[in-house]
């Protein structure tokens, strides 16, 4: 388990958000958690058991799963959609994009064979990764460089953003 994953009192993340869903659910009855077809994995399967009713399974279509949640609240309800942000992001940047987008990036190296599988339940095609410790953590990962690589790059073109820097 990474580190970063444990909150300050040594809990794990997932099981501390799982346990706070489960205790506002108790509080209170407008709460509503989505989920988009990640329950065992972002443990919020408990809310789910607790609370059958004010569980809804989007499957994997976040747009949905944030789409839903502002109607929810225009009605009154309290929701909590729920996801890996990866897989949110995506859904923006194909909306944006006006096209599938099949490949992910594993940063700096950081991956486990419970994150592959995501991945790969996810629907991408390919997974691209930087070697484990070519980004500290002191690094501003917003001040790497950056390379636009579009379709018509190839392979000298990459060559020579590589080396132009």
């Amino acid at each position: 388990m990474a580190a970063s994953s444990l909150s300050s009192s040594g809990v794990e993340m997932r099981d501390a958000f799982s346990a706070a869903l489960v205790e506002l659910g108790r509080e209170r009855q407008d709460i509503v958690v989505l989920d988009a077809d990640l329950h065992t994995s972002a443990k919020t399967s408990a809310f789910m058991a607790a609370f059958p009713d004010r569980f809804v399974q989007v499957g994997i279509a976040e747009q949905d799963l944030f789409g839903i949640p502002a109607g929810l609240a225009l009605e009154g309800y309290i929701p909590f959609p729920s996801t890996f942000a990866a897989f949110a992001s995506r859904r923006a940047l194909e909306a944006h994009l006006h096209h599938p987008v099949q490949w992910f990036s594993y940063p700096a190296g950081r991956n486990s064979p419970h994150v592959r599988a995501l991945v790969a339940k996810a629907g991408y095609v390919l997974a691209v990764t930087t070697n484990r410790g070519a980004l500290q953590a002191a690094d501003a990962p917003f001040q790497l460089s950056r390379y636009e690589i579009l379709d018509t790059t190839g392979v000298s073109g990459l060559a020579n953003l590589l080396t132009a820097r």
